[in-house]
């Protein structure tokens, strides 16, 4: 059989919106695919998509390192500074004796996001050299696993706001 562009490799997507399933052959750059029921937007395939991520991946490992290395909340009290890093929460609740709410925090605020902005650039440099090794996709599926746990601070911001207001009512 011939590899034109006929008979070019087909892939099956489903649409996040209504679950159909659709075959889809690969686009060329710039253009998208959308769901055939409800318009969805299945795939887009951008310009040098590869280049944009690394360059993000690479500015958010600048960015975790600015974030813990840096206080990001102060407390004062009666004149008293007192200056706090991400990391000061952990070990906060460590010496508390909450050792597992700390492993916890610890996990969700500092080692997720990083482990997983390390695994997406181990991920990304090789295929910008044009290589790809065969342990990629096992990586990049331990990178989908870890993408919803990698924000996780942000709700338990939250939470904390919400048990803070609530304890002053």
């Amino acid at each position: 059989m011939a590899a034109d562009g006929a008979t070019a490799a087909v892939r099956l997507l489903r649409c996040e919106d209504c679950d159909l399933l659709h075959r889809v052959r690969p686009i060329a750059e710039g253009l998208r695919a959308r769901c055939g029921r409800c318009g969805a937007l299945l795939f887009a395939r951008k310009r040098d998509s590869l280049h944009r991520a690394t360059a993000l991946y690479l500015a958010a490992l600048v960015l975790w390192g600015v974030a813990n290395g840096l206080p990001f909340l102060t407390f004062e009290l009666e004149g008293r500074k007192q200056p706090s890093l991400l990391v000061s929460g952990p070990i906060s609740l460590y010496r508390d004796g909450l050792w597992e709410l700390a492993a916890v925090v610890f996990l969700f605020v500092i080692a997720f996001p990083l482990l997983r902005i390390v695994s997406s650039l181990s991920v990304l440099l090789p295929l910008l050299a044009g290589r790809r090794p065969r342990w990629i996709v096992p990586l990049f599926r331990v990178v989908d696993v870890i993408h919803p746990w990698a924000m996780v601070e942000v709700f338990l911001l939250g939470v904390l706001v919400a048990a803070l207001r609530s304890t002053r009512r």
